[in-house]
C-alpha cells in the first residue's frame, strides 16, 4: 500500500506554498510559518502590531486598514466561485520574505526558488502589485492609500508573531 505522493520540499531549509491547505502542511513540517497576503491581511497585521493594538484584525473588503473586524475567516483573493485565487502582490511578497532566507541551511526548494526568481524578473515591485488585479481592484474600490501602505519595502520597525490567537510584536 503507497503512502501517497510526498507532498513536502523536504530537503530543503525554506519553502513555499499556496492557500489554507499548502499552510496546513507547512505548519505541521515547519517550525516557522510565515502568512503573506499583502493585500490586505500582512499589512493589516502589521499596522495593527505597529501601532500598539494587542491583536490584529483580518482584511475584509471595503473595509479600511483602521476599521477593520476581528473575522479571520477570508484569508486570501477568491474567485466567484469562492476557490483560492493565487495572486501576483503575495507571490512577491512571500518571495521578498524568502530572498532574505535565501541562505538558509538547505537552500530554498524548487518552489521557493521560482517564487524569488519571479521577484528578480520585475523591475519594480510597488507599480506591479499597483497593476495587479487585486492592487487595481483595491485602487478602484477606493484603497490606494491602504495599497500605497503595503507596496512599502523595509519601512517596518515590527515583525507581528502570532501566539494563541493573538498578534504582538516578535
Amino acid at each position: 500500500m503507497s503512502a501517497g505522493p510526498d507532498l513536502t520540499q523536504s530537503g530543503s531549509g525554506a519553502w513555499f506554498d499556496w492557500g489554507l491547505a499548502g499552510a496546513a502542511e507547512l505548519g505541521r513540517v515547519c517550525a516557522v510559518l510565515v502568512v503573506v497576503d499583502v493585500l490586505s491581511f500582512t499589512t493589516t497585521v502589521e499596522v495593527a502590531v505597529g501601532r500598539g493594538r494587542r491583536r490584529a484584525l483580518a482584511a475584509e473588503p471595503g473595509v479600511r486598514l483602521d476599521d477593520r473586524t476581528d473575522r479571520g475567516d477570508r484569508g486570501g483573493e477568491r474567485w466567484p466561485d469562492g476557490s483560492l485565487r493565487p495572486a501576483v502582490e503575495d507571490q512577491l511578497g512571500a518571495a521578498s520574505v524568502l530572498d532574505a532566507l535565501s541562505g538558509v541551511t538547505g537552500g530554498l526548494s524548487v518552489d521557493a526558488a521560482v517564487a524569488l526568481a519571479a521577484l528578480a524578473s520585475i523591475p519594480d515591485v510597488p507599480a506591479a502589485i499597483r497593476g495587479c488585479v487585486s492592487g487595481r481592484e483595491l485602487i478602484d474600490a477606493g484603497f490606494a492609500e491602504d495599497v500605497e501602505i503595503a507596496v512599502r519595502l523595509d519601512t517596518s520597525a515590527v515583525v507581528p508573531l502570532l501566539r494563541q490567537g493573538v498578534f504582538t510584536r516578535a
